[in-house]
């Protein structure tokens, strides 16, 4: 799903910023959390990673395109979050919207454990934006919708994980829960369409994990003159150039949610440093 996206509130839509918890604890020690691959009966591919709501894991889709953990109502009890007296709209460029109330859960990725609850958001309801009646959702019951399933009946899933470092200037958003794990790193190896093995999710790695990496810093604002940092659902166009200048180097785009933009992953090995607003890039060996 593409990162550029919009969280509604109202009928306002608020800017943007790097997430910046005051604190991130649980969690310190390195975690490394499968990510399984799903292939769609039309062919689409799909990338997720365990994930645990109070005491209930579920399999979360695995999206750096947008931010914060997103469950469908009905997949966790609710025993086990605390619902907020707040409601959102959650808008992806496909033209689904997802609008429910937020809550505070006890959430883990893998075994990476938040140190207190964290926002997420309940999905109550599936809708299509104006601009896009003929979204994935437009023609599914709502008992037969997924998250991911490209409007697929029952195909996908009831949550989806988002990984942006990026965070809409509200109250009580719904962050990335990785923003309150440890030191806010984490390494995305994701399996390429022939391995049979998953992928990993390395939450807090170590300094030889993070051994050989470029790094780049991240805009905030992610415009597309700018010339000094990447928006982080970008890649250089040619690494080991030494420039970040659009007109010698197109960018390319990268996001696990969308099936176009899934080749620097394929590629790549890439490291988000949400601590220092970086992100950066290692080759990954050929098969």
């Amino acid at each position: 799903m593409s990162f550029r996206q919009i969280l509604s509130i109202g009928l306002a839509a608020l800017p943007l910023a790097v997430a910046s918890p005051s604190r991130a604890a649980g969690t310190t020690e390195r975690i490394v959390a499968p990510i399984s691959q799903l292939r769609l009966s039309d062919g689409t591919k799909r990338y997720s990673v365990p994930v645990r709501v109070g005491g209930r894991m579920i399999e979360a889709m695995l999206d750096t395109g947008s931010f914060g953990l997103r469950v469908m109502v009905g997949a966790v009890p609710s025993s086990h979050y605390q619902p907020l007296p707040l409601v959102r709209r959650f808008h992806f460029a496909s033209g689904v919207v997802l609008e429910g109330m937020l809550a505070k859960a006890d959430v883990a990725v893998g075994a990476a454990t938040t140190e207190s609850p964290v926002v997420i958001q309940i999905v109550q309801s599936v809708h299509c934006a104006v601009l896009k009646p003929h979204c994935p959702a437009a023609q599914l019951d709502a008992a037969d919708y997924r998250l991911g399933g490209d409007g697929l009946p029952r195909q996908g899933f009831t949550a989806i994980l988002g990984l942006s470092m990026r965070s809409p200037s509200a109250p009580s958003p719904a962050l990335n829960p990785l923003s309150f794990i440890g030191d806010r790193r984490w390494i995305i190896v994701l399996p390429r369409p022939s391995d049979s093995a998953p992928g990993e999710l390395i939450i807090n790695p170590n300094q030889l994990d993070m051994k050989g990496f470029q790094m780049f810093p991240v805009s905030i604002q992610a415009s597309v003159s700018d010339r000094q940092s990447l928006h982080e659902g970008e890649m250089p166009g040619c690494l080991g150039a030494g420039t970040l200048d659009q007109d010698e180097c197109p960018r390319v785009p990268m996001d696990t949610g969308t099936p176009n933009a899934l080749q620097p992953f394929f590629s790549y090995r890439v490291l988000y440093d949400q601590k220092n607003g970086l992100i950066g890039f290692k080759q990954r060996k050929q098969d």
